[in-house]
This record gives C-alpha cells, sequence and structure tokens, in this order.
C-alpha cells in the first residue's frame, strides 16, 4: 500500500512532516502493489536572482553541490533573461533526436560546475529527478 501526502510550503522548518496535521493540502491511500508506487520524485529548484543589487545580474557560473552527494539527477538547466525569454544554458549538454536538441540526463550528480557567456540572468531554473 503507497500513501501520498501533500503539504503546503512554509517557513516553518521542523524536524518532521507528522508535526503539521494542519497545514496538511491532501492525502491519498492508494491500494497498489508495492512494486507499482513511487520510485523517483522530479522537482524543479527555481532561483530567483535580486535585482536590487546590480552585480547579482551578471551572471556566468553556476555552482551546484547536491546533498547528498550522488542522489539525483539533474534533467535541465534552463535562465530566464531580462526579455522574459527562457534558454538551456550553453554549456549543458545535449543531444540531437529526430533533428531536435535534447537535454541529457546528469545522473548521480556530484558536484558540477557550469560555466557561461557572462549575461543578465534574472531566474535560474534547474530541473532534477530524485529516487524515492
Amino acid at each position: 500500500m503507497c500513501h501520498l501526502f501533500v503539504y503546503k510550503n512554509t517557513d516553518k522548518q521542523t524536524s518532521s512532516i507528522e508535526n503539521k496535521p494542519n497545514e496538511m493540502l491532501e492525502a491519498r491511500q492508494s491500494e497498489k502493489n508495492e512494486n507499482e508506487c513511487v520510485t523517483e520524485v522530479y522537482g524543479i529548484i527555481h532561483v530567483i536572482i535580486p535585482q536590487d543589487i546590480s552585480n547579482n545580474i551578471y551572471t556566468n557560473t553556476l555552482l551546484l553541490h547536491p546533498s547528498p552527494e550522488y542522489s539525483m539527477s539533474v534533467l535541465d538547466i534552463q535562465y530566464k533573461d531580462q526579455n522574459g525569454e527562457c534558454r538551456r544554458i550553453e554549456t549543458y549538454p545535449t543531444k540531437q533526436v529526430d533533428n531536435k536538441e535534447v537535454p541529457v540526463e546528469i545522473t548521480e550528480a556530484g558536484e558540477l560546475v557550469f560555466s557561461f557567456p557572462k549575461r543578465k540572468i534574472t531566474e535560474l531554473q534547474i530541473k532534477v529527478k530524485q529516487p524515492y
């Protein structure tokens, strides 16, 4: 049997989710076999770069250090420029599939460094996957 609990994202940090029953949005119980349960969790790390500090808008290096190390896969990294356009950073690995460039999954990611031409960036989106 699988259980899925979805909680609000709050500023309060507690040691366990059991301490937040009032914050629960939804609880589902599934009668599926354990082999059919969730085995991976996907997420997007969304970073908004403060614009009030002028030195921060010019960015050319991104350092990722997953914790625990080698516990996740990186699926893609994109940035948003001041015109609102989203683009993949140039140094993220890609491959051609049906004449289209697609990102390559970086499995069991350790410390990663991506350098790219200096430009004005307002946001970063890092797509990740982690075993559950």
